[in-house]
C-alpha cells in the first residue's frame, strides 16, 4: 500500500508540476494588463507602477514553472515598430492579442484595499483565438504586516487561493496546496490539454452572396461523386474537426450554422493552428469543388460567404 501510495503521488506531481513532465505540450502565455471600456492597452502601463508589477510578478511566476510566455511589452514595441496599429484598427486589443502569436492571454487586475494592509489580483485566462474564459482566481495576500505594494502583490501570488490553505483536509481532490498561481497554472493546463486533444469550439457560418447564383442545394461533384453542397461541406467539416466532433446547429437552402466545430489547436508539426489558417484550408476545399468564396474571422468565428 505504501508502494502504491508512493506511485501515485508520483503522478500527481508530474500532473501538476510542468517542470516534471516533459511531454506536456505547453501553450504560449502572454499577461496583459486589465482594461476597463475606454481604456487603451497600449498606454495603460504607462502612469500605473502596480500593473507593471504585477504582470512582470505573473509572467516570472509563469516562466520559473516552465511554461513558455510572450513579453507583452516588448511585443507591444514591436507592433508599434511595425505600425500594425497605424490604420485605426476598431479593436486594438484583439489585433494586438492575435499578432502576439500567444495561445492563451492572461488579464491581470489589481485592488490595493484602502487600508493599505492587504491586496488582491485577479487573473482571468482567455483562449486568445475566441476569447473563451479558460480559467479565473483571485489571489488575495490577506492583511500583511508589510504593506509595501509591491510586497503585498507578491504575497497575494504566493498565498493559497481564498478559502484554502497548506493545511486544510478537505479539499477537493487533486487541487494544488501550493500558492495561488500554482492552482490557476495547474487549472489552465488541464484546460489547454483537453483542448489539444478534444479541439478547439468554433462557431461556423456558411451563407451566400446576393449575387451568388448556386445554394447549399446545388450538385457538386467530391471525388467523382455528386452530392449536394451543404453534405460536401459537412462531410469535410467532419474528416477535419478533432475526433469528428461537429454540430450543426441549423440548415436552410441558403445559410449553414454550425454552433460548435472542434477544430484543430496544433497542425501536424506542433505549431499553432490558427483560425485564419482553418479558415483558409475551408476555402481551398470549396475551390476544389469549384466553389469560390470569401472568409472572414469575427468575435472568435469563422464566417464564410459563397460567392459564384
Amino acid at each position: 500500500m505504501l508502494m502504491m501510495f508512493a506511485f501515485m503521488q508520483t503522478l500527481l506531481a508530474q500532473a501538476t508540476d510542468p517542470n516534471k513532465n516533459t511531454n506536456v505540450v505547453q501553450p504560449k502565455i502572454m499577461v496583459i494588463p486589465f482594461t476597463k471600456d475606454g481604456e487603451d492597452i497600449r498606454t495603460v502601463l504607462e502612469a500605473d507602477f502596480l500593473k507593471r508589477e504585477a504582470i512582470t510578478k505573473v509572467k516570472n511566476g509563469f516562466d520559473t514553472r516552465g511554461f513558455s510566455t510572450v513579453d507583452f511589452l516588448a511585443k507591444l514595441k514591436q507592433a508599434k515598430d511595425e505600425q500594425l496599429f497605424v490604420d485605426a484598427q476598431t479593436d486594438v486589443k484583439s489585433t494586438f492579442i492575435q499578432f502576439s502569436g500567444a495561445d492563451i492571454y492572461v488579464e491581470a487586475d489589481v485592488h490595493l484595499n484602502p487600508n493599505g494592509k492587504s491586496a488582491q489580483i485577479l487573473l482571468t485566462a482567455y483562449d486568445a483565438a475566441t476569447a473563451t474564459a479558460y480559467a479565473s482566481v483571485v489571489c488575495d495576500s490577506r492583511d500583511h504586516y508589510n504593506t509595501d505594494p509591491e510586497t503585498l502583490i507578491n504575497a497575494a501570488l504566493v498565498s493559497p487561493c481564498p478559502g484554502t490553505s497548506h493545511d486544510d483536509e478537505s479539499l477537493t481532490a487533486g487541487r494544488s496546496r501550493g500558492s495561488c498561481l500554482d492552482d490557476f497554472l495547474g487549472i489552465l493546463q488541464a484546460k489547454f490539454m483537453d483542448i489539444v486533444q478534444n479541439g478547439r469550439p468554433i462557431k461556423i457560418d456558411f451563407s451566400l452572396s446576393q449575387t451568388a447564383s448556386k445554394n447549399f442545394e446545388s450538385k457538386v461533384t467530391v471525388n467523382g461523386a455528386t452530392v449536394q453542397l451543404q453534405d460536401a461541406i459537412d462531410e469535410w467539416l467532419s474528416a477535419y474537426a478533432v475526433k469528428g466532433n461537429v454540430n450543426m446547429q441549423g440548415q436552410t437552402k441558403t445559410a449553414l450554422f454550425y454552433s460548435e466545430v472542434r477544430l484543430p489547436l496544433l497542425d501536424k508539426n506542433g505549431n499553432n493552428l490558427s483560425l485564419n489558417k482553418s479558415g483558409q484550408k475551408i476555402t481551398q476545399f470549396l475551390q476544389s469543388i469549384g466553389i469560390s468564396s470569401t472568409r472572414s474571422i469575427k468575435n472568435g468565428g469563422i464566417y464564410v460567404t459563397i460567392t459564384n
